[in-house]
């Protein structure tokens, strides 16, 4: 990641802190980091975080907030065709000794639909309780 420095003067930016996780050859598995924001809200990551998290220019990363604090992470890059088809043909014959055939396939998918139905009825009832009628009052 490259900067471009401005010829604007800019205002010191509030600090906040950025926790990294890093790979076991890395530094420890957690460590705090100070980063500054620009007046454009931009925080420039020190080279050292940049190495411990394997990122390069054009890498994706993903910021999760939550609590207080935030978690950046690499975004893995998408698999290949090959990685794909390879993944997938791993899982192949996983539930063989499971399923009889496509029927019993078939059927125990219906009973998970219906099993679906029904507690999603039970939710509704217990959400939705009958309301008692009253008597109407003798006057």
């Amino acid at each position: 990641m490259t900067a471009t420095k401005t010829s604007a003067p800019t205002k010191a930016a509030k600090p906040t802190t950025a926790t990294a996780t890093a790979s076991p050859e890395g530094w420890p598995e957690r460590r705090k980091m100070r980063l500054h924001l620009n007046d454009d809200g931009i925080a420039m990551l020190a080279e050292t975080l940049r190495a411990a998290l394997d990122l390069a220019p054009g890498d994706e990363v993903e910021l999760t907030t939550g609590n207080g604090q935030a978690t950046l992470r690499k975004v893995p890059p998408p698999a290949t065709p090959e990685e794909a088809t390879a993944a997938v043909a791993a899982l192949r014959g996983l539930l063989r000794d499971y399923f009889k055939d496509w029927g019993d396939i078939n059927q125990f998918i219906e009973e998970e639909r219906h099993g679906w139905v029904d507690r999603q009825e039970r939710q509704e009832a217990a959400l939705n309780p009958p309301q008692e009628r009253s008597e109407p009052s003798k006057r």
